[in-house]
């Protein structure tokens, strides 16, 4: 019988759930989670996605993510296939460890944004040892919406999501807190926490990406900021251009949404590990302040 087709649209939010095969933990212990939470920081900066609400269990995973204009298949592919060569090399097995395809649910509505925030947050309530303290489990992004935790990876934009509850970070965090019925504890110590932030609002707007910049104008930024000519992008082992070229490869891939083979197709004389290679120190040098003209005015042409 064949599968249903995936329902996707450019800027989607969506509610996405990872299962584990069938008598196998998705996460072992606690270092199979912080790899995956790696995983996502990696490919977050990649896509340039975002993450509204998190949850990890031991079989499975909640994330409420928003594309921002890249593909949802994209994103997961890499995501997962990244965790399962760790997971597989780690553990000494080998084979699949998701349960099929990932499920995604798009949000439709703002109403079904924070219903289902609230839900992925519910799910640590399963685990016998934070039951009766689920915002303090660590790999929830509960914790953080409530400020009882800094966000140490820059991992969730709690910000565009609360603002629906109202632009001061005291009422939204109690509003957020009763909707998800935690005990009189918790509601005390957020209590205790409005003494320090009661000025404090949450301003977000959410910002989405088109990703149909075509290559020819990549090039053309990047030459355009660093004075190169664009035959050492195309130049395989020059050091005139290697790092323009890694930078190049990591942008086809946030900005123009090419997959690696397009890329090794548009460049003509590399193999496709090479060009997750060089996506991999693109983003290691995109953070700097060196190139910060050739990101923006990227992300001003492809701003909606």
């Amino acid at each position: 019988m064949p599968r249903t087709a995936r329902k996707k649209v450019a800027n989607g939010i969506y509610h996405i759930i990872c299962n584990s095969i069938s008598d196998t933990n998705l996460f072992r212990d606690q270092e199979d989670k912080e790899r995956y939470l790696e995983t996502l920081q990696r490919y977050k900066q990649q896509y340039g996605f975002e993450i509204y609400s998190l949850t990890l269990m031991d079989t499975h995973v909640h994330i409420l993510l928003d594309t921002r204009g890249a593909d949802i298949s994209a994103i997961m592919k890499s995501i997962n296939i990244s965790y399962v060569q760790y997971y597989n090399r780690r553990h000494g097995r080998k084979g699949g460890l998701f349960a099929g395809r990932f499920k995604s649910i798009l949000i439709n509505e703002q109403s079904h944004l924070y219903e289902a925030s609230l839900y992925i947050h519910r799910n640590s309530k399963d685990l016998p040892k934070w039951k009766k303290c689920i915002e303090k489990y660590p790999y929830s992004s509960l914790g953080i919406f409530l400020g009882l935790r800094e966000d140490t990876r820059n991992l969730i934009n709690v910000d565009y999501l609360m603002r629906l509850f109202g632009g001061n970070i005291n009422i939204a965090r109690k509003i957020y807190a009763k909707k998800i019925q935690l005990d009189e504890r918790i509601k005390y110590e957020l209590e205790y926490l409005l003494v320090e932030d009661n000025k404090a609002e949450y301003r977000s707007e959410r910002i989405v990406y088109n990703r149909n910049i075509t290559p020819d104008i990549i090039v053309e930024i990047i030459c355009k900021h660093t004075n190169i000519d664009a035959k050492y992008l195309f130049t395989k082992n020059n050091s005139e251009g290697n790092k323009l070229r890694a930078i190049l490869v990591m942008l086809l891939r946030k900005y123009s949404g090419y997959n690696l083979r397009e890329i090794c197709e548009f460049l003509g004389n590399i193999s496709q590990p090479t060009a997750s290679y060089l996506s991999t120190h693109g983003l290691k040098y995109i953070n700097n302040t060196e190139y910060e003209d050739i990101i923006n005015e990227i992300k001003e042409k492809c701003s909606h």
